[in-house]
């Protein structure tokens, strides 16, 4: 009898005949169910396995880390240590990460007398520590101190910056590899092995420094703090020439690494002691000039203590005291001489700068010029920062200003909160002197020595993507600055924001960070 293909495919297809199916499935996945708890209990059993403790290896383990018994409530767990090491790189971690802490400068360190132009570095760890805002370790910076039965060297009065410990990479970690405590790289393990030597070997330290940096695949923040750990050893050494020759070179490879902008430090606060005193020399103040802003950069330097920027502006403050608003010489300057009949406005407009700038370089009345005269014109692109410190409000909002990337001065201000003064990139489209004012809140026009009028003596319009109406201006009302007090735009003291429209063009890009 031929077999009937249709029925079988019916029958098949039955209810019981599925319903009988998936019981027989059930059943074979409960036998499966029982082989594998005996397993696993014949393995504990035996001792293969250790249930107790807290050590069962699991998925979750696997991505997080060994389970260990639950912790109390209030403390840590290994894999937060291990993140909050990473996000807030706390100095001195002693979970096996190692952060970078700030370095102070030279003369941030220790000084017999504070009016001293030679200041000298501190021999004193404990103290480094905590002008470092390291955390306390019983053998002081981390990675720094040598073992306790050794004795600690006397450190040279003309000793850098002490090099920060290695920093670990940054990298991104796999899930599945997260641990309480990150491995370091090949590189930062030389790295905190450099810092021990630097404390005990100063020689064999910058031997090991200039072997790292042969090394290929480095990459460049490491390169950077082998450079600058090179200079330190040299410098422990009381080897000037070789100390400075690596912090340059450091500087010049890595300007952006935090490296690179330590050797910058270690230079200009070198050229600082030695030529900011004598007469002006072009090319070692606009070397000063062009280190220290590296080291400051458009960011202020966030890794730097405040009292150790607070003593780079001064520094650059009284250079350019001399530079741009004075006489010395410069790089940035040209010099014409007045012929018979120029007026300054004239002779301005040849360089496409303000007849103020020319006033306040060369300290003359702007009426009274004669001919013969060797006027000094600082040209260059102005650029603006404007940082709004909301999250940081005991340093309150500031206006930094450039000369082709060089710093030149910082305001105190008053913007808006909030959205109100938007981060963006702005430029300025226009300047006027002794402007008028539109009161919003009636449209009235009022005239600039009419008592309401809350411009001050300058403004300078600016305009962003999509934004405008906002604009850079003075005060009748100083005591609101610095805050957050203004409809928007950015208001200074008088004498700053004339200082300021004196150097800045039309065109000069405005940056406004939160």
């Amino acid at each position: 009898m031929p077999l009937d293909y249709q029925q079988i495919l019916t029958e098949m297809n039955h209810p019981r005949r599925r319903q009988g199916s998936s019981l027989a499935k059930k059943f074979a996945y409960f036998l499966l169910f029982l082989i594998l708890v005996g397993g696993v209990y014949g393995a504990w059993r035996f001792g293969y396995v250790e249930l107790a403790g807290g050590k069962v290896h699991s998925l979750y383990g696997t991505v997080k880390g060994w389970i260990a018994p639950a912790p109390d409530d209030d403390a840590p767990t290994p894999v937060d240590v291990a993140v909050v090491a990473a996000d807030n790189e706390p100095a001195g971690s002693q979970t096996g990460g190692f952060s970078l802490p700030v370095p102070a400068p030279t003369s941030a360190l220790n000084t017999d007398d504070k009016n001293s132009p030679t200041p000298r570095f501190s021999p004193d760890l404990a103290k480094a520590n905590a002008l470092l805002g390291s955390a306390e370790t019983s053998g002081g910076i981390s990675g720094l101190s040598p073992a306790p039965a050794q004795a600690r060297p006397t450190k040279p009065e003309n000793a850098p910056p002490r090099p920060a410990p290695a920093e670990p990479s940054r990298q991104p970690v796999p899930a599945a590899s997260v641990v309480a405590t990150p491995a370091l790289s090949e590189a930062r393990e030389q790295l905190k092995h450099i810092d021990q030597l630097l404390a005990s070997d100063p020689a064999e330290a910058l031997r090991r420094a200039e072997e790292l940096l042969t090394s290929r695949n480095l990459k460049p923040d490491e390169a950077a703090e082998g450079g600058y750990r090179l200079g330190y050893a040299a410098r422990l050494l009381k080897d000037e020439e070789k100390a400075e020759k690596s912090w340059r070179e450091t500087a010049e490879k890595w300007p952006d690494t935090r490296g690179g902008r330590y050797s910058a430090l270690a230079v200009a606060d070198t050229l600082h002691r030695r030529y900011a005193t004598t007469r002006p020399n072009a090319a070692r103040w606009d070397d000063i000039q062009i280190l220290y802003s590296q080291v400051l950069g458009k960011d202020d330097a966030p890794f730097l203590p405040e009292d150790v920027k607070a003593r780079i502006k001064k520094n650059l403050s009284s250079i350019n005291d001399a530079v741009f608003f004075g006489t010395a010489p410069t790089a940035l300057a040209q010099y014409h001489k007045v012929e018979e009949g120029e007026l300054l406005g004239g002779i301005a407009r040849i360089y496409r700068v303000d007849y103020e700038s020319l006033a306040r370089v060369n300290g003359i009345n702007p009426n009274r010029i004669r001919a013969g005269m060797d006027l000094k014109v600082v040209t260059g692109d102005v650029g603006i920062v404007v940082r709004k410190n909301e999250k940081d409000p005991t340093r309150g909002p500031t206006l930094t200003w450039f000369i082709n990337g060089r710093w030149v001065r910082e305001y105190p201000v008053c913007v808006g909160d909030g959205i109100k003064t938007p981060a963006g990139t702005y430029q300025l489209t226009s300047k006027e002197r002794d402007p008028s004012w539109t009161n919003p809140a009636n449209g009235q026009l009022l005239a600039n020595d009419h008592p309401e009028n809350i411009l001050g003596s300058r403004w300078m319009a600016m305009k962003g993507m999509n934004t405008s109406g906002l604009g850079i201006h003075g005060t009748t009302i100083p005591d609101s600055i610095p805050g957050y007090d203004s409809a928007g735009c950015i208001r200074l003291h008088n004498r700053d924001v004339e200082e300021l429209f004196s150097f800045a063009r039309i065109g000069a890009t405005v940056t406004v960070l939160e």
